[in-house]
Parts: C-alpha cells; sequence; structure tokens
C-alpha cells in the first residue's frame, strides 16, 4: 500500500481534504456498516456462528493487514490498542456482546480511523476491507462486494455483456489478444491471437492494467471504439469497432461416433442465467433427427453459478424424484424442487464426469442425477460446496454475498467437505524419469477453506466410488497459459488425450441401459477390461525406468524402511543449494525388515512450497535387505531467502505396510539482491515553460543498482498513469536485464498529458521490478503543467532504507526467537513494520526522523515454516522489504 507524505503545514489543505472525504465515507461506511449488520441478523444460516468479538477483530485486523500504518494489538481479554500512522487509543469492548453494541464499537474505531488516517487509500478501499474482515469471520463464502467486483460478477451470471468480443491478457506490459471470440465484432474485423493493443481511443494501452482495459472496451451495445492494433511484421492500424451483446459461452458440444452408435457430449462451464437454453439447444443440435445412443455431460473445473440453472438442467433428464432441498437456519426447509415427466430426455444412458474443481451447480446434478439411479458419475471427488448464498445490494453498485441456507441434492444427500463421489474414480498416471505422478495430487477443497461450515448431520452421505480405473497419460509439459486460453474459448471442444471422455464415449456404447445400476453391472467388464490394458502399460512404463511394480503376496512377516536422502548439483553431492539452482533430490531406500514392500511410492508434500508439493519417488516392488533409488530434479526460485526447505514425506504401499511420515531438508542459500536508486531530468529543449495538453514531454531516467547482488534477465522500468487515464504514455516501458553491482542505465520515455489532467488528483509511477528476484522499488511523481513541474525535484536520487539482521537460527526448538538487526537510510526512515505469515505483529513510525533504528524483535514461532517480512520506509515512501524463514521442528 502506498501512503501520503508526512502532515506538514504545506501539506495541510491536502490532509484537510482526505479527512474530510475519509469523514464523508464514514457516514456511507455507517450505512452500509448498519445494513451488513442487520442483513447477518436477519439472514445469515447459522446464528451460532455470529460472534460479535470476532467480527471486530476479524474487521480491525483485515486493515492492519492491508494498510501499513494501522497495527491492533491486545491487552487482557477485552482491550485492545489501536495504532493509526501517529496516533494511538485503547479501546475496551467489554460491551460488545451482540450486535447492536459491535455497531457502536465500530462506530467508534472507525471515526478514529478516519480522523488519524493520512494515506492514499481511497475510502471505498478501506470500507470493502473492514465490511469483508466482518463477513468473512462468518464462513469463506459470505464477503462484501465492491462495485467492480460486483460488476464483474453479475457478469458472470448474465452469461453476456457489450464489447468486442476478445480475451485479453497483459504480455511484457503490453495488451495482449489471447483469442477473439467467434463471430464477435473483434473476431469479424480480423483482430488475431497475439496482436498488441495499444492505444483505445485516444489513450495508450502502455502498462494499462488489465482492469482498466477491460473497462475501456466494454460498453452498452451499438457503441463505437476505436483500437489500434499491432502485429508482428506489420505496421499499426486502427480499427473502428461497434460493441455487440458478447454472450459467454457456457456450454460446448459434440457428437461422437463410436461404430454406428451415436455418443453426444455437452461440456458446461459455469451455470448462468442462459445456461439452461444452451443445454437444450446444445441437445437438439446434436441430436439432428436421430436420437442418442448415450449422453457425456462434462462438468469437470465447473465452479457452480445459479442454482435455478442446474436445477433445470437436472429436470430435463428426471421424470420424478427430488432434485434439490434447500434448507435454511434451525433446519427448516426453505424449497424442495422436484422433477416433472413434461419436457424429459429420453431414457438413453447418461455419464457425467467431474473432478476437484466441480463445486455448488454442479454438484447438484451429479448428486441429483446420480442418487436418482439416472446417471453414472466418473472422475474424481467434488469440491463439497453444501452451501446458498445469496446477493443483498447495498448502494452505490456495491451488495453482501451472504450464506443462507444449504442445499441436499436428491433431497437427503449433503455435499458439504465430502462431495460428490464417483461411481467410477479415473485416476490419471503419468511415468517420466523427470515427472512420476501415480497417485492423485492434493487439491483445494472445501474442508481446505478456513472457517468453512460443518457438515450437515442430519443428512445422509452419497455413494462411495465402486470402480477405479487408472490410466497412463503422457507427460504434460509447461502448457502455454495462452493456448489453454484459446481453447477454452474455441467453440470446438478437443477430446485429444482426453481419456475421461474416450472412456465414456466407450462405456455409453456398451451400456444399453439409462439406469445407473444397471449401467454399473453391465459396465464392469468394459471397466476391468481397460484397467487391465491401461495397469500393464503403467508396469511397462515403470520398468523401462528400472521400478518394479510387480504386486508382493501379502504375508505376516513385516518389512522396515530406512531413508537417506541427498542433494546433487550436477554429478556433485552439494551440503546446501543456491536460490535459482537446478537440483537433484535423491531417496535411498533401504528395506531394513523380513518382509516385502508392494508398490512402495513416496511423496513429498510442502504446505509452503509448491515446487516441493506431490512430488512422487516410486520405489515399487522392494524386498527384504535391498535397496532402490530415485531422484527428481528440482528447480529452486531465485527469490527463495536463505533456509532450510523441509519436505514432509509420506509413503503409499498395496498391502497397507506404508511407514510412518519423515521429513527431509534441502539447506538453500539465498542470493543476494540488487538495490534500485534512480534519479531523472526533463530535458527541456523544445519544450514550453508549462506542460500544454498533449505536448510530448521527454522524461530520462538513471537507474543504479545499489546492492551486492545482480539483477535478472526479467527486470525491467515502467512508468504508467494513476490518473483516471489523462497522462498518455507514449514510451512507457523498458526492459532493463541484468544490472550488476554498480552498474548504471539511462533509459528514455515519453509521455504527454490530456484535457481534463488535474494535478490535485493525478501521479505517475515509475516502477522497477526485478520479477524473478521478487523485488523492486516503485515511487508515485507529481506532474503538474500549469508549472512545468514534476516532483520530487529531478536530480534528486531517490532509494530504498537498507535493513540488516543479525544472527538468527535456520532451524530451532524454541517457541520464541529474537531477531535483531539496524534500518538505515541517509535520507531518513518514515515507518517499518513485521509480519509474521500473514500476522501484523508490529508498526514503528520515526518522528524524531532518526536516519537509523534498531531492530529487536521478539518472534513468536509455530511448529514448520516461518516467513518474517519486514518492510521499511523512508519519507518518500520507498519501500525495501527483508525476508527470512525460520524452521520450527515439531515437538516430540
Amino acid at each position: 500500500m502506498k501512503i501520503k507524505k508526512t502532515i506538514s503545514f504545506l501539506t495541510f489543505l491536502a490532509v484537510l481534504f482526505i479527512n474530510i472525504s475519509l469523514w464523508g465515507a464514514i457516514s456511507l461506511t455507517t450505512a452500509r456498516l448498519d445494513g451488513t449488520l442487520r442483513a447477518i441478523e436477519q439472514h445469515y444460516l447459522e446464528p451460532a456462528r455470529i460472534d460479535p468479538r470476532k467480527m471486530l477483530k476479524n474487521s480491525i485486523e483485515n486493515l492492519q493487514k492491508s494498510v501499513p500504518e494501522v497495527m491492533v494489538s491486545y491487552k487482557g481479554s477485552d482491550t485492545l490498542t489501536l495504532t493509526v500512522g501517529h496516533a494511538t487509543r485503547k479501546f475496551s469492548y467489554a460491551q460488545v456482546n451482540d450486535l447492536p453494541s459491535l455497531k457502536k464499537f465500530l462506530h467508534d474505531v472507525w471515526a478514529f480511523i478516519a480522523a488519524n488516517y493520512t494515506g492514499d487509500e481511497k475510502a471505498e478501499d478501506i470500507e470493502t476491507v473492514l465490511l469483508n474482515g466482518i463477513l468473512d469471520s462468518l464462513d469463506p463464502h459470505s464477503g462484501f462486494l465492491s462495485k467492480k467486483i460486483y460488476d464483474e460478477f453479475m457478469i458472470g451470471t448474465r452469461g453476456k455483456f457489450g464489447g468486442i468480443g476478445i480475451v485479453i491478457s497483459v504480455r511484457d506490459g503490453m495488451l495482449t489478444v489471447i483469442a477473439p471470440i467467434e463471430g464477435t465484432p473483434a473476431y469479424n474485423a480480423g483482430v488475431k491471437a497475439g496482436d498488441r493493443i495499444v492505444q483505445i481511443d485516444d489513450e495508450s494501452t502502455i502498462n494499462m492494467s488489465l482492469t482498466d482495459a477491460v473497462n475501456k472496451l466494454r460498453g452498452d451495445p451499438n457503441t463505437s471504439v476505436v483500437i489500434t492494433v499491432e502485429r508482428e511484421g506489420k505496421p499499426s492500424r486502427k480499427l473502428g469497432l461497434t460493441r455487440a451483446i458478447i454472450n459467454i459461452d457456457s456450454v460446448k458440444h459434440a457428437t461422437l461416433m463410436e461404430g454406428d452408435k451415436k455418443i453426444g457430449y455437452i461440456g458446461i462451464r459455469s451455470f448462468q442465467s442462459n445456461t439452461y437454453k444452451d443445454v437444450v439447444d446444445a441437445l437438439k443440435n446434436i441430436k439432428s433427427g436421430r436420437e442418442l445412443d448415450g449422453l457425456i455431460l462434462d462438468m469437470r473445473n465447473n465452479p457452480g453459478g445459479l442454482l435455478s440453472s442446474a436445477v433445470k438442467i437436472s429436470d430435463l433428464f428426471l421424470n420424478d424424484g427430488v432434485i434439490l432441498s434447500t434448507v435454511g437456519r434451525g433446519n427448516v426447509e426453505m424449497e424442495k424442487d422436484m422433477a416433472n415427466v413434461s419436457g424429459t430426455e429420453p431414457p438413453y444412458p447418461v455419464l457425467i464426469l467431474i473432478n476437484e474443481g466441480s463445486a455448488s451447480a454442479s454438484e447438484i446434478i451429479a448428486g441429483a442425477l446420480q442418487y436418482n439411479d439416472r446417471a453414472i458419475v466418473a472422475g474424481s471427488e467434488s469440491f463439497g460446496k453444501g452451501s446458498v448464498q445469496t446477493i443483498i445490494e447495498t448502494g452505490g453498485g456495491t451488495a453482501l454475498k451472504m450464506t443462507i441456507a444449504r442445499y441436499l441434492p436428491a433431497g437427503e444427500f449433503s455435499v458439504q467437505l465430502e462431495g460428490v463421489a464417483p461411481d467410477i474414480e479415473i485416476l490419471p498416471a503419468v511415468v517420466d524419469k523427470e515427472q512420476i505422478n501415480l497417485f492423485r495430487d492434493k487439491t483445494l477443497s472445501e474442508a481446505d477453506l478456513e472457517k468453512h461450515l460443518e457438515k450437515d448431520t442430519n443428512s445422509k452421505n452419497l455413494p462411495k466410488p465402486k470402480y477405479l480405473l487408472r490410466y497412463l497419460k503422457p507427460k504434460s509439459g509447461d502448457e502455454d497459459l495462452d493456448e489453454i486460453s484459446r481453447r477454452e474459448y474455441s467453440k470446438k471442444p478437443s477430446f485429444e488425450d482426453d481419456f475421461p471422455v474416450q472412456f465414456a464415449t466407450k462405456f455409453l456404447t456398451l451400456a444399453g441401459k439409462s439406469s445407473r445400476n444397471e449401467m454399473l453391472k453391465t459396465g464392469k467388464g468394459t471397466i476391468d477390461g481397460m484397467n487391465a490394458e491401461e495397469n500393464a502399460k503403467i508396469k511397462k512404463a515403470l520398468a523401462s525406468l528400472g521400478v518394479d511394480w510387480s504386486e508382493a503376496p501379502k504375508t505376516h512377516a513385516k518389512p522396515g524402511l530406512h531413508l537417506g536422502s541427498s542433494i546433487y548439483s550436477g554429478e556433485k553431492i552439494i551440503s546446501r543449494a543456491r536460490a535459482g539452482d537446478k537440483i537433484e533430490l535423491k531417496l535411498v531406500a533401504t528395506n531394513s525388515g523380513k518382509g516385502d514392500f508392494s508398490q512402495l511410492v513416496a511423496i513429498g508434500q510442502s504446505e509452503d512450497n509448491a515446487f516441493l508439493s506431490d512430488r512422487e519417488f516410486p520405489f515399487g516392488l522392494l524386498k527384504a535387505d535391498q535397496t532402490r533409488k530415485w531422484s527428481i530434479p528440482i528447480e529452486l526460485p531465485e527469490h527463495l531467502p536463505t533456509q532450510d526447505l523441509v519436505m514432509a514425506v509420506e509413503f503409499r504401499e498395496e498391502n497397507g505396510n506404508a511407514p510412518e511420515k519423515t521429513e527431509v531438508v534441502i539447506p538453500v542459500q539465498g542470493l543476494e539482491q540488487p538495490v534500485f536508486s534512480f534519479s531523472y531530468s526533463v530535458p527541456t529543449k523544445n519544450l514550453s515553460k508549462n506542460f500544454e495538453s498533449g505536448q510530448s514531454i521527454p522524461f530520462d531516467v538513471e537507474i543504479t543498482n545499489l546492492g551486492k547482488g545482480k539483477s535478472s534477465e526479467d527486470t525491467s522500468a515502467a512508468i504508467t498513469d494513476k490518473c483516471d487515464d489523462k497522462i498518455f504514455i507514449e514510451n512507457g516501458r523498458v526492459k532493463l536485464g541484468v544490472m550488476k553491482p554498480g552498474d548504471k542505465k539511462k533509459e528514455k520515455f515519453r509521455f504527454h498529458t490530456l484535457a481534463g489532467y488535474d494535478p490535485s488528483k493525478c501521479k505517475m509511477v515509475l516502477s522497477i521490478v526485478d520479477a524473478k528476484l521478487a523485488t523492486g522499488l516503485s515511487k508515485e511523481l507529481d506532474v503538474n503543467p500549469s508549472t512545468g513541474t514534476i516532483s520530487p525535484q529531478p536530480g534528486t536520487v531517490l532509494y530504498p532504507p537498507s535493513i540488516e539482521i543479525g544472527e538468527y537460527p535456520l532451524t530451532t526448538k524454541k517457541k520464541i526467537e529474537r531477531i535483531t538487526g539496524n534500518i538505515e537510510s541517509k535520507n531518513g526512515i518514515f515507518d517499518y513494520y513485521v509480519f509474521v505469515g500473514n500476522n501484523k505483529i508490529a508498526y514503528e513510525t520515526n518522528p524524531k526522523g532518526l536516519n537509523k533504528l534498531p531492530l529487536a524483535l521478539d518472534i513468536e514461532l509455530k511448529e514448520g515454516s516461518n516467513k518474517i517480512i519486514i518492510v521499511a520506509r523512508n519519507p518518500e515512501k520507498i519501500a525495501r522489504s527483508k525476508t527470512i524463514v525460520i524452521h520450527r521442528t515439531k515437538s516430540k
């Protein structure tokens, strides 16, 4: 967060304006706060979760995470100390025991914030943070929607908007077309994937945020927008486009022929207001005068959406029975949706594909059709979201999203936390020297979300999987994200290397019956045959890598495991790896028991470092006294600080002899970091005294690396406008590349102001970023056309403070460790703050204007990895951060 300068007499009027605007926002917040608390009291599903003290703490702690100047600490059981900038006040919340007393308490707290906060965070952003703190203390699906988020939410549910019809992203600071949507104005005008949009109407897109670009391209149908497009090797061209209604296709369909059998395919990406109609239209299209022999309903990675759409689609395939019961407060049934005979599809076999990304409305269809004996469900267990949210508008284009009910597919079954279990679990297996994946990766589910609702104990469980089908999947490379987007927005689905669809097609071809139970009986032979075929492929692929995947018979003799580990750089064993290195981690497994291990696999996991998770070491058949080895390549990110990386190792074994979990440590030495400084000049030759609107202004920047480490090749510098697009960036981005310690680079930028530019509201931002090392600096600059000046004054060298930390243990058994060090800056220190994980533990200002501040922090450590981030800022609000990691070993 960027915060305004310290109060001085010269900035009194500006600060006064800020406080007045914040006080105005507080009255607005008061109305929204009152409405929020009233809605919670009247509509929230579980009154027992409404805890006023948790709400107030969560609200303020949310703010302290987002705004540097805000800090909260607690004394005793009913007092908190709130710091906002230089002001501190104690608040007693002893009387906060219901929502009216919470409202009164928060009115006082927020008034204190308004009176003392002088930063440049917008009032509506502060409001969003505070209200979200109240709501997300209830459950992970309740929250406050700002105007931008609410607008996007409504577009997602309507399934259409006014625009030109392109999928865009930002690549190297340039607005880039990922895919034009077929049949839209952009597609018809010849816009292609890879085109760069350099201008929208009269505004430059250089360094424009994706959100701003989307908002400018969207608009009412039949209105015009002019885009300037560049394509590799061709001159730029202007395209005048008339916006049209752009339909977000939530449904794809295809006809798959297997011999003389006709299998339909319908993929549903989300549930919008138009999804039911799209499914009906898709069914008509794929039938084309001949009834289907089966239908694949693909809802993999479908996050849900409108329940009404899910209910109507379920009804297409059911003659009778309960589709869905919605249960509200006090376990009172709010609504029961029953199937109708009218409009029901013929009784052809249906197979539903789901996975861990299938949630909410997609779980309703899968659960309802599965339990009502109408469809086979195949894939992997779904996400497990069994709650219903409603939208309550709060004025000004904002809204609350609040949990008001649970839903029960088929009227009896809860999917909360457990999800829909497939009848046929389909498990991909990747066998490659650099990528082994024999077991399902751990993925985020409802049960992993903080403050999730518990399972409804009054409901039944859905059926568990009856069959497991493992298949050999080709190794997936680092698939281009752009290509994934293009495929996603293509109207034609692709089934190349899509084994689940291929299996579903074959299964339905031989199913014959529409009853789930009958299909499971008649399909057993198909499943067993494909299993045998695929297991043979997996076994052969593992054997080619030296892994014996034979099954050992169960005996009374027990195996035992001794596991060793080592780190290699090339052929050399090393004791500590460097951040950015490509290493190999080798595990050596020795069976020290008398029995055999059958299909033994070690699986590495890490909560803190995704690149260490789901890493498999296949040892296979490991007989008594045998030793097996397996190595995996690991590319360590360049931004890792010095630490002992810990990989938890768990085991899978076919005969129930899995060894106990253990840990492997990978010591890492962090890289020395670059530290950037800059100064700038505005060459005045050929410039008028004032910056006239439209006059091209040169902006020359000299950048120096003051640090002890070199920057990466991904280092760049850019100027952007924070000005409602009243600064046109002509030349605003350069790639700096590698800068060694002491290196200097001079770069030239250009910009001009547009009509309506207001220096009291506008800023230009210079950023220098090393993306690989996750470091850099950012500085807001004041551009005043009427005086022809930019401040800080040209020629001023701007750089961040330095942070030096004394010695500390990388691994400890202690619950508390003291961290000491110093923060220094020749041009003064404004403040510093400290996070341990997501918890802010310290904030200190520097009212005396000292150039050196000592650090002495007692850090309370949790078991496992503790990331400690120290951020210091100078009076120009240029920040520097230092990250250290301490691993606390588990108590025994």
